[in-house]
């Protein structure tokens, strides 16, 4: 005659140890500390000596918006430019930069006319790209129907890298 044999029970003593280490496991893995975590990236607008306070706490204020651009439905000889001076703050530091959209004069006399829509800028270790995508309301002709006089607000874009 075949002897039934029963299924074998773990032990106590087992059934602890295997408690145990799931225990320790999700212990050591839920207290791995994980760096902060921030937008890859941060649209707004902002007129000239306003700021915008980034998720990481860093803080950007439009210092200046200098327009020179050709008003729309004029002739003008060039088409001109608009710069935006700007600062980055943040963990004692201070960086500015400035970025231009159109005729954009280079350093030195002999470059070239180029938009520099983008710069990158370092603080507290951490580097940004900052970009400007507009400059709105575009000038008019002062008088002319249909020529927004609202003031000025550069859309910028901030990147972490």
């Amino acid at each position: 005659m075949a002897q039934i044999s029963q299924p074998v029970q773990p032990s106590n003593v087992m059934k602890n140890q295997l408690f145990s280490f799931v225990l320790f496991c999700s212990f050591f893995l839920g207290c791995q500390k994980a760096g902060p975590s921030y937008p890859a990236e941060e649209k707004f607008a902002l007129q000239a000596r306003q700021s915008f306070s980034l998720a990481d706490g860093a803080q950007l204020t439009v210092n200046e918006i200098a327009e020179s651009r050709c008003p729309t439905n004029a002739r003008c000889i060039r088409m001109g430019n608009v710069t935006v001076r700007f600062g980055l703050s943040g963990s004692g530091q201070s960086p500015t930069g400035a970025l231009c959209l159109g005729e954009c004069k280079g350093e030195q006399p002999a470059q070239p006319m180029l938009t520099r829509d983008s710069v990158e800028i370092s603080l507290a270790g951490q580097r940004y790209r900052i970009i400007l995508e507009d400059v709105l309301p575009y000038p008019g002709i002062p008088g002319n129907p249909g020529v927004d006089t609202s003031p000025q607000s550069a859309k910028l874009v901030v990147k972490r890298l």
